[in-house]
């Protein structure tokens, strides 16, 4: 069940977070956003890279947001399942970073 409860709140912070980069109403700073070597290029690499960032992380974060809200109405029948969920979050970054990263070399 703290399983359903850490997808269900990660997965809100990470929209939460994602929005503002979407819109691009985040200016180039050193503490938020996608903050890699080629985002810092010009701004406007900035903004192209945190709304392609912003996208991924909100689709990301409704996955994991409805992965734990549907675990509170099923919850894991298993252990090992429930445990595999608390982790969960930090495995569906890593798509998100790996698009963030392709996207960065298309640009």
């Amino acid at each position: 069940m703290k399983g359903a409860w850490v997808n269900l709140l990660v997965g809100l912070v990470v929209v939460g977070v994602s929005i503002p980069l979407w819109l691009e109403k985040v200016p180039m700073n050193n503490w938020y956003g996608v903050r890699i070597p080629k985002s810092y290029e010009s701004d406007e690499a900035w903004y192209k890279l945190n709304r392609f960032g912003g996208q991924a992380g909100v689709v990301v974060g409704l996955v994991i947001t409805l992965i734990g809200a549907a675990c509170l109405v099923w919850p894991p029948r298993s252990e090992a399942l429930a445990l595999l969920l608390l982790f969960l979050p930090a495995f569906m970054m890593m798509p998100l970073l790996v698009a963030v990263f392709w996207y960065a070399g298309r640009i």
